[in-house]
Formats: C-alpha cells, structure tokens, sequence
C-alpha cells in the first residue's frame, strides 16, 4: 500500500481482514469464470482501499482486467492506495501481449470505453499495437464526442438484403454469429412510415 492513509469505516481490525479476503477470493472466482459484470457488481460497494488490496492480491494478467473494470473515478482512487510496485507493474502490463490480445480482441465500442477510462499515454501505446483493422474501427469511434451514440454504438453489423428469403438471412446471421460478440438484430416494416 502507498503512504496514503485511510480509514475505510470502524469495523474491527479482523472484520476487515476478512472482509478484504472474501473480496479477493469472489473476485478472483468471478474473473476466472469471465463474470465481468459480476466483478463490476462485486466491487461497486467495496472501498476503494479493500479494491486496491483485493488486487494486488490477484495474478498479473487478472490485476489489469480487474483495474479496467473499474469507473475512471474509481480506478484513479484505487490507483492511489496500489502500492508502487503494482502501480508501475499495471502499466507495464498494457504493453504485454497477452493484455493486447485482450484489447484487440474486445469490440471497437468496449475497447472505445476502455480507452475512455485509461491515461492517454497508455491509449496512444495501446493504440498504436492494434492491428490496422482495429486501430481505425476505434479511432472512429473514439472521433465522437464521449456519451454521444457514436461513441457507443459498434461498427460491426450484419446486413441483410430485402431480397433474401428467410432462409438465407438466417444462413448469413449464423455465419456471422461466432464473430460478433453481441449484436441487435433491427427489424424494420415492409411499408416506410408516412
């Protein structure tokens, strides 16, 4: 922990312990599981000294997916209470391989939300070991105001041609199924509206 001092509320001394072991030990699970949004649950409630405690207490790889997870107000508290080491190790995590696999994998929208909620520097890093495909499907969205539907919304989509019988647009959602993370399917009335 830096020198920074808290006092996270007046529960004994063991309580908090074990308070803080219990959220490491739900946070590791959940992360393993790949339950981001249970993390996110998990750790909505939790002081930001028991989320930096709980951390640093997780392998290398789980330490920059938990930071990422946070709110930009949250992950800049907690990064306050990381002790220095875990500090400077989170940022040299995102020049990693397997941190950038992560990142290059993630859809232009998240990787537009994460890059929301890093340092600039660390985008910029990011950003330029992208690959080309990538780099420019989140530099457009990153183009867009912050909060505004194109910053948020995915380049990615399926089309389909009102031409296509039933059959075939199903065979073309399908083959798109195992590319897209998650999609909306819109469906729109045969007749324009008036």
């Amino acid at each position: 922990m830096t020198e920074k001092s808290y006092q996270s509320s007046s529960l004994p001394t063991y309580a908090r312990k074990e308070l803080r072991e219990l959220v490491r030990s739900q946070l590791r699970a959940l992360l393993e599981q790949g339950d981001f949004k249970g993390t996110k649950a998990i750790l909505h409630p939790v002081q930001e000294a028991d989320i930096a405690e709980a951390i640093e207490g997780l392998p290398e790889t789980m330490q920059v997916i938990a930071f990422r997870l946070l709110s930009k107000d949250e992950a800049i508290g907690v990064y306050e209470y990381l002790d220095s080491s875990v500090q400077q190790s989170l940022c040299e995590k995102f020049k990693r391989q397997e941190v950038l696999d992560i990142v290059d994998k993630m859809s232009p929208d998240d990787r537009a939300k994460l890059f929301d909620e890093l340092p600039a520097i660390l985008v910029r890093r990011l950003l330029g070991q992208l690959s080309p495909t990538e780099r420019e499907a989140t530099a457009q969205l990153l183009g867009y105001e912050a909060s505004t539907a194109g910053r948020i919304m995915t380049p990615e989509y399926i089309s389909l041609k009102e031409s296509f019988t039933v059959a075939q647009a199903l065979d073309r959602i399908r083959s798109w199924l195992e590319l897209l993370k998650q999609f909306i399917l819109f469906m729109s009335p045969t007749q324009p509206a008036a």
